[in-house]
């Protein structure tokens, strides 16, 4: 029963973090970032049907009873690299909003009372400013999104106390985070090449060469399924579910996908260091390792998994390149574990009257070691990068968007692949 209970509040925790897609603003909380995608960054085929048309940011207002007669607040939503144009000096003093003192000197016009005010003629990309007055009912701010980049959201009372407002960004792509959509070609490569090794593994234990011994070979299968259970329901969902308007059938299966790969993750690693132990008797220390490494591995893949089902934003850059780093230590340590098991291995004629020493199994697990140190190194220059891309102007974020989800996420996939591979050669 405790068992049960602790994996339901698992899956709840993890489906409230993965289907948090919209943001709360109010006199405390007056800014949200967050990065988007532009009609540029998406092919015809990655479009949702009954979606939105064009990517955009809403901004809703809750009619709130104040003690103001016409309470305003002064809303603005632009690109993150135009964010320094604000405000414009009069008399000697920078004034961020159409005031009285801004109107008179010619600054703004009448019309404009209450709304943000700045260089807008400098800026690079399109600006909204609007003076919302949040007793007369207002209807919903909508802001299409022209290209891809972080966009700011700010909403300050000019005459209102206090206010409450609801920021969603809708996308074109239905109802996962742009980052996601890219991969749909990815899964069916996992898909069929997981297909195609445990093929290969049946018919070499068919034929009597089995790869490795009879009762790992169980665990072996158990992996195998998980990789390829994983990666046809993520297929099903970017080309099927998520594109043809099912919202809480999506939710539901980015929840699962979450929980399959974690314990995908952690059962790779299990696998690979408890199929390439030498005897017992020489090495007591392996379990512990494949255990402590296995439950790592599931920890790190359900927090990293949980941030990049989000919308990225400023404030969880941090915490995304945390999860990702942690989850990225742990599978250079798993490699790095494999490879000393298979050099050791590769010094002993036989183990259990079994055959060892796969040449092929150790150039691998090499090769998976220094890839994955690589990538791990890279992702930490990138995700630094990305988060500050945009503040200085650049355009790193656009042109890298439809290598940003191998980047980030799914070059781990191929690092866990090759911890499959390594025992299934022989080792």
């Amino acid at each position: 029963m405790h068992h049960l209970t602790f994996w339901l509040s698992l899956i709840l925790n993890i489906a409230n973090g993965a289907m948090a897609q919209r943001y709360q603003l109010n006199q405390s909380h007056w800014r949200q970032c967050v990065e988007a995608f532009g009609p540029a960054s998406f092919s015809p085929g990655t479009l949702a049907s009954g979606a939105y048309p064009q990517s955009a940011i809403t901004l809703n207002f809750a009619n709130l009873v104040t003690a103001e007669k016409d309470p305003i607040v002064s809303v603005a939503i632009f690109r993150k690299s135009d964010g320094q144009l604000g405000g414009k000096v009069i008399n000697g003093k920078m004034h961020y909003v159409c005031d009285s003192i801004a109107i008179e000197a010619g600054a703004c016009r009448p019309e404009s009372y209450g709304a943000f005010i700045g260089r807008l003629e400098d800026a690079n990309h399109p600006i909204l400013t609007e003076a919302v007055h949040i007793s007369q009912y207002p209807s919903t701010i909508y802001f299409p999104l022209t290209g891809s980049g972080s966009y700011c959201v700010e909403a300050i009372g000019f005459t209102a106390s206090t206010f409450s407002a609801v920021m969603r960004l809708h996308s074109a792509h239905g109802y996962l985070p742009a980052i996601q959509v890219g991969k749909w070609h990815f899964m069916a490569f996992c898909f069929l090449s997981s297909l195609c090794l445990s093929v290969a593994v049946a018919i070499n234990h068919f034929k009597g060469r089995p790869s490795m011994e009879v009762h790992r070979s169980r665990l072996f299968v158990l992996v195998i399924c998980l990789v390829c259970l994983d990666a046809a329901i993520a297929w099903a969902n970017l080309t099927y579910i998520n594109r043809h308007g099912y919202p809480y059938a999506c939710e539901t299966i980015r929840t699962l996908n979450i929980i399959l790969r974690a314990c995908r993750n952690a059962a790779v690693v299990f696998f690979a260091l408890q199929s390439l132990r030498s005897r017992p008797s020489q090495d007591k220390s392996s379990p512990w390792v494949a255990y402590v490494l296995g439950a790592a591995a599931f920890a790190f893949t359900v927090g990293r998994e949980r941030e990049m089902l989000r919308d990225r934003n400023e404030s969880r850059d941090a915490l995304q390149l945390l999860w990702t780093l942690g989850s990225g230590v742990v599978i250079v340590i798993s490699h790095i574990e494999c490879l000393r098991k298979t050099m050791s291995l590769r010094r002993q004629p036989f183990r259990e009257g079994k055959v060892t020493g796969s040449r092929a199994a150790h150039c691998t697990s090499l090769a998976m070691a220094i890839f994955t140190f690589c990538f791990l190194v890279l992702d930490a220059v990138l995700l630094r990068s990305w988060s500050r891309a945009d503040e200085y102007g650049h355009d790193l974020l656009t042109r890298l968007w439809w290598a940003r989800w191998f980047l980030v996420d799914e070059w781990q996939t191929i690092s866990y692949l090759g911890l499959v591979v390594v025992p299934a050669l022989g080792a």
